[in-house]
């Protein structure tokens, strides 16, 4: 079972998300910057649900020192989201971040799509654009519809 941390400074919030995320994660929480920090180096967490401003270390000097062990899904939780924190937040490796307080069951909707689009099966695809044909028409398009061509060839030179 992959394994999650669940960092803010509110012990109500990261009981509740713990309860919530207890059977997709094997969840570990704490309310400072020293335990996030020592926790992210013991046990590596895959998910981590960081308050970015920890009591004793903030959330972004914790991303800077544990950066060789930097968990795969950072959701960021802010008090104050300028445009400094935001620029901050995404250079340090925070995929997404919200805006505290907020509600716990919406972190955990985030934090799944969050997951979701990391953990996208790899399969064999054959020629792009015949993929991106049969994704189109899956979709609904028309070969006739205006655009059709544009997206058959521009889709595959995009990606």
């Amino acid at each position: 079972m992959r394994k999650a941390l669940i960092a803010h400074g509110s012990e109500e919030l990261t009981n509740a998300l713990a309860k919530m995320l207890g059977g997709i994660f094997e969840v570990t929480t704490c309310t400072d910057g020293i335990s996030a920090l020592d926790l992210i180096q013991k046990i590596q967490p895959y998910a981590l649900v960081l308050d970015l401003m920890l009591p004793f270390k903030d959330g972004l000097t914790i991303l800077e020192e544990v950066a060789p062990v930097h968990p795969a899904v950072v959701l960021g939780i802010v008090r104050d989201r300028s445009n400094y924190v935001i620029s901050s937040a995404t250079a340090h490796g925070i995929g997404y971040v919200m805006l505290d307080p907020c509600d716990t069951r919406a972190i955990v909707v985030r934090l799944m799509d969050m997951i979701s689009c990391i953990d996208i099966p790899s399969k064999p695809y054959g020629e792009p654009q015949s993929e991106v044909t049969k994704l189109l028409l899956r979709l609904g398009l028309s070969p006739d519809a205006d655009g059709f061509k544009q997206l058959q060839v521009g889709i595959p030179l995009f990606l």
